[in-house]
């Protein structure tokens, strides 16, 4: 084959055809994409391991994986030498699977050998990796609303704002100041709907009174503010306290917000509206385990673990800048 001649095309399973047929249903399966060289894509039962199998002569050392989450291995079939490049890492399923494709298209296409495609499509499953580690869209707005509240509290409690927020350190509530506690629910919806997670979340702690702060979130075009930039300006803030901005940057590595990533979150956000705050008490819609207790025993609500589910808030509690709203969050 001339160099201007064309390559053959690969033809390579959808992922979601792949994951459908396979890996959702736990049915082993291989994909033969070529007979020679000889290129398998495969499926281990109970969609446990996803990976490639390829042609390797005979002669060649083995690759080292530079990653710890795929493994590259020897093994033969039908008398052929071949690489086993593989993952089990599920989460990564779908991202890895580029990377077998991007190996497979190099080796078939450019006539590449397979280490040198393997080499190649490693180094850019790295910054893959780091993309695949980035905050969800649903992590970054619930983000963006509890630094709204932490912004509010540093002009009041200074560095101990962030004594104040013990979300971060895995506490039920997002906020305490000594007997009030505080869960922040932001919303990027035309509703005030939010997703309360398990049945602790509305159930105050002891001897504390618990407040849902209810924001509400739109994109804003060329206006508002990204999620850097409140970053920035909260971290300008702590810095007039002796070692709070690193601090500060020590709990937001914590919630998997890294500052070196921070170029990929570039969109802006406003307040849709006023933030409301609702007592969780009488009248706030909620399922706590003192309220399954309630239930005839026939339900057998003992046996239910945990439950996550949406509330709507809508009309509820008071509105920012009213008595009732800043005798508890002062301006």
């Amino acid at each position: 084959m001339t160099d201007n001649a064309p390559r053959p095309e690969t033809l390579i399973p959808a992922w979601e055809t792949l994951r459908s047929d396979y890996v959702d249903t736990g049915i082993p399966g291989v994909c033969v994409v070529r007979l020679d060289p000889k290129i398998d894509i495969f499926v281990d039962g109970g969609g446990t391991r996803l990976g490639a199998v390829l042609a390797f002569p005979e002669s060649g050392p083995l690759p080292v994986s530079p990653l710890t989450e795929i493994a590259v291995t020897e093994t033969r079939v039908g008398g052929i030498r071949c690489l086993r490049v593989s993952t089990d890492a599920s989460l990564l399923f779908g991202t890895f699977y580029l990377v077998l494709a991007d190996i497979i298209r190099t080796i078939v296409e450019e006539g590449c050998s397979p280490t040198a495609a393997l080499d190649a499509s490693l180094a850019r499953f790295e910054t893959l990796l780091r993309t695949a580690s980035l905050l969800s869209d649903e992590r970054q707005v619930g983000l963006f609303g509890e630094l709204w509240l932490l912004d509010r509290l540093i002009p009041h409690l200074g560095a101990e704002a962030l004594d104040a927020w013990v979300g971060p350190t895995r506490q039920t509530h997002d906020f305490r100041l000594d007997g009030v506690e505080f869960e922040v629910k932001t919303t990027s919806g035309s509703r005030r709907v939010h997703t309360i997670n398990g049945f602790g979340q509305l159930d105050p702690s002891a001897d504390c009174r618990l407040f849902l702060v209810s924001l509400r979130i739109v994109t804003a075009g060329s206006g508002g503010s990204t999620l850097p930039e409140t970053v920035a300006r909260l971290t300008m803030a702590f810095s007039a306290f002796p070692g709070a901005a690193k601090r500060f940057g020590q709990i937001l590595e914590s919630l998997g917000y890294r500052e070196t990533e921070a170029v990929h979150y570039r969109r802006r956000w406003r307040f849709a509206d006023d933030a409301r705050l609702v007592a969780v008490d009488d009248g706030c819609p909620r399922l706590t385990r003192s309220a399954l207790d309630l239930l005839p025993t026939g339900f057998a609500a003992a046996l239910v673990r945990n439950a996550a589910y949406e509330i709507d808030v809508e009309g509820l509690g008071v509105t920012d800048g009213t008595p009732d709203f800043t005798v508890v969050l002062p301006q």
